[in-house]
């Protein structure tokens, strides 16, 4: 996950300061979020003894980010109540493996949800579906699913071999 960082350095002679309009010494303000810094500021001594404040509008890519954020939230508590689960808390940014996968249905599913809002498609990496392989528990289903927002479908991708293991129950229920 990125952090949004708020970093303050004493800046040499000769800086206008945003608050008075004034030149000299003073402290350069910047934002950064990861390691792009997003808005700077200069503000004087004379200006942070009285109380100045600096003042930055969250940049249009940490708004649009945190909309994202929340979106995909809603999206994976739908799925979660689709599926009987849970959604996992922290589950992008957790080491740990019972944490990891969006949606749990312990002992059944492990789910992995994308969104799209593309009409053409999206791209699926190997490594996010070795992911959620990798998390499942022994006797969990590791599964992406993937939502075309726009298209309103989506779809259920599996290993080969968990398609295998649902066929033959399948076929097992049918022949009871």
């Amino acid at each position: 996950m990125t952090s949004l960082v708020l970093d303050m350095v004493a800046a040499p002679y000769g800086h206008l300061c945003c608050a008075c309009r004034e030149t000299g010494d003073t402290l350069h303000v910047r934002l950064y979020l990861g390691k792009e810094c997003l808005r700077e500021a200069h503000v004087c001594s004379g200006c942070l003894g009285v109380g100045a404040e600096v003042e930055f509008a969250l940049p249009e890519k940490v708004m649009k980010s945190q909309a994202v954020l929340r979106e995909s939230q809603r999206l994976e508590q739908g799925l979660a109540n689709d599926m009987g689960g849970r959604p996992q808390a922290g589950s992008g940014n957790s080491t740990l493996p019972g944490l990891r996968g969006d949606v749990r249905v312990e002992g059944k599913w492990r789910l992995q949800h994308k969104f799209s809002d593309g009409l053409k498609g999206t791209r699926l990496k190997l490594s996010d579906m070795a992911d959620t392989i990798r998390v499942a528990a022994p006797n969990e289903m590791p599964v992406m699913i993937i939502e075309f927002r726009r298209l309103r479908e989506s779809l259920a991708v599996l290993p080969y071999n968990t398609f295998l293991e649902i066929k033959e129950a399948l076929n097992a229920d049918e022949d009871s």
